[in-house]
């Protein structure tokens, strides 16, 4: 139970000292909301991680083959990984760094453009068909002792760390 000499001893506080404390919280939390803004502006959302699992079939294309459910995109880093269903892709496909796992197998059909917008790492898989790995920006490309049948460099600066490409294409904006 409150007494009177309880409530004498608490001050209250002056409307002056409150509203500058709300105006503090107010300004870094309009600071906090404008950082997140740039950071996503800037590319510092992290790109989407998928692995193939061929559950449905070799189709590239079908979402359900993908630990994702989703096609990848040219903002989806991918993990190909040795299975009884190797994708096949037999018309365009886009992915932003890729990494083929020793023993897996790739299939890009006669038609077929999977363009790569980020690094290229294939050691010991198998690339095989005759359609064409389009690399659009920056990035390294490493096959290993593995190769790539048919590659172009369309955009950005691609650095060949191991690489063997059987006919490679380096066009204007592209630079090896």
């Amino acid at each position: 139970m409150s007494t009177a000499s309880d409530v004498a001893a608490v001050q209250p506080v002056p409307n002056q000292a409150l509203r500058a404390r709300n105006k503090a919280g107010t300004s870094r939390a309009i600071l906090i909301r404008l950082l997140c803004l740039v950071l996503v502006a800037v590319g510092g959302r992290a790109a989407a991680q998928a692995t193939w699992t061929g559950t449905i079939d070799s189709d590239w294309t079908k979402a359900g083959n993908w630990s994702t459910g989703q096609v990848p995109t040219s903002s989806t880093n991918v993990t190909i990984g040795p299975a009884a269903n190797g994708p096949v892709l037999n018309s365009t496909g886009a992915t932003a760094a890729i990494t083929l796992q020793s023993g897996a197998a790739l299939t890009l059909g006669g038609h077929a453009t999977l363009s790569v917008s980020g690094s290229w790492s294939s050691a010991g898989a198998t690339v095989g068909g005759t359609g064409l790995v389009d690399f659009i920006a920056t990035g390294t490309l490493d096959t290993g002792t593995s190769s790539i049948p048919r590659a172009k460099v369309s955009g950005g600066t691609r650095t060949m760390q191991a690489a063997v490409v059987a006919k490679l294409q380096v066009v204007a904006g592209g630079t090896l």
